[in-house]
């Protein structure tokens, strides 16, 4: 009994243990992706132009690696939404904004208190014309969980 027990108990562990990995690893491409866009705003600086597509390719695997990662897909986001206002092409356009906002809002079932993430999903709809309950009430999250916020 006491081995059988043990053989349980060990597999408990492997388990934790991979998804705590996974985790960790998942969490480290977004940091490295969120250091480089922090580095996007200092004066002066220049982004490269394939810098973006790089950016969203290693948050795309921060979220292959743990699909529920709410930080990596806020970013993923906040990317998406950069491309829209680059794109010269209004189908590529309407497309990244509605990723964008279908990541917004899969942040946000993870971390529902994020006020960032809810005016985040609010700037989405707005710029596909999608005014809205669901916009209103984005508002009203972002207002009442960051009233400190700009």
């Amino acid at each position: 009994m006491m081995r059988k027990l043990s053989i349980l108990a060990i597999a408990v562990l492997c388990g934790l243990s991979f998804l705590a990995a996974r985790q960790v690893l998942s969490d480290f491409y977004t940091h490295t992706s969120a250091l480089e866009i922090e580095a996007w705003s200092r004066p002066g600086f220049r982004r490269e132009a394939d810098a973006l597509p790089q950016v969203i390719a290693r948050l795309g695997r921060a979220l292959a690696i743990a699909p529920d990662n709410a930080w990596a897909l806020e970013f993923m986001g906040a990317m998406q939404f950069e491309t829209v206002r680059g794109a010269t092409d209004p189908e590529a356009a309407v497309a990244a904004a509605r990723a964008s906002r279908d990541s917004f809002r899969r942040s946000l079932w993870q971390r529902p208190t994020a006020s960032q993430t809810w005016g985040n999903l609010a700037l989405a709809k707005q710029s596909m014309g999608e005014i809205d309950g669901e916009f209103f009430a984005a508002l009203e999250q972002s207002v009442r969980y960051g009233p400190w916020e700009p």
